[in-house]
C-alpha cells in the first residue's frame, strides 16, 4: 500500500507528516490539504473551510471526512457565475436547484440592491441600473449559504 504524505498549508505555515493522519484547522480558518503518493506525486488537493465556532483541542481525533461532509451540507455549490466582470446581466448556474431560496445582491457598503426569492438552477439578474463597482451575491437556502463577488463595469 502506498504511503501518503499530507501537507497542510495554513497562513504560510507548512505542516508535514510521514504517514496519513487526520488533521484539522483552527475554527474560523481555511487551508489547503494535499495528498501525495510514495513517489512524491500529488494525487489530491482539497480546500477546507472550518466554520465552527469553537476551537478543536485534539487535532488527531478529528474525522476529516465528517468535517468535509458537514461543510458540504452548509455550502451551496455554484457551477458558474458569468459574465464577471459584467456591464449588466449576470447568470448564476447552481449545481442543485433552489426551492424558495433567498437571493440578495449587496453593494460594498452592505446595502441590499436586489432582494429576491428564487427557484431553479439558473438565475438571471440585471445590474445595469446600478453604478459601477463591486457587489456581493449572497444565496441562502435553509442552512446552506454562499457569497460571491461580482464586478460591475
Amino acid at each position: 500500500m502506498k504511503k501518503k504524505l499530507l501537507i497542510l498549508i495554513f497562513l504560510g505555515i507548512l505542516f508535514i507528516s510521514n504517514k496519513a493522519q487526520a488533521q484539522s484547522l483552527p475554527s474560523g480558518s481555511v487551508g489547503i490539504v494535499y495528498t501525495y503518493d510514495a513517489a512524491g506525486d500529488r494525487i489530491d488537493r482539497e480546500y477546507v473551510v472550518n466554520n465552527t465556532t469553537s476551537d478543536v483541542s485534539d487535532v488527531n481525533k478529528i474525522d476529516t471526512a465528517a468535517l468535509a461532509k458537514k461543510l458540504n451540507e452548509q455550502v451551496l455549490k455554484v457551477d458558474a457565475l458569468y459574465p464577471n466582470p459584467t456591464t449588466g446581466q449576470i447568470t448564476v448556474r447552481l449545481v442543485k436547484p433552489l426551492q424558495n431560496g433567498l437571493v440578495q445582491i449587496m453593494d460594498v457598503a452592505g446595502r441590499i440592491v436586489i432582494n429576491a426569492t428564487a427557484n431553479g438552477s439558473i438565475l438571471n439578474y440585471d445590474l445595469s441600473r446600478f453604478a459601477a463597482g463591486v457587489y456581493f451575491l449572497h444565496i441562502e437556502q435553509g442552512k446552506q449559504k454562499i457569497t460571491m463577488k461580482i464586478i460591475k463595469r
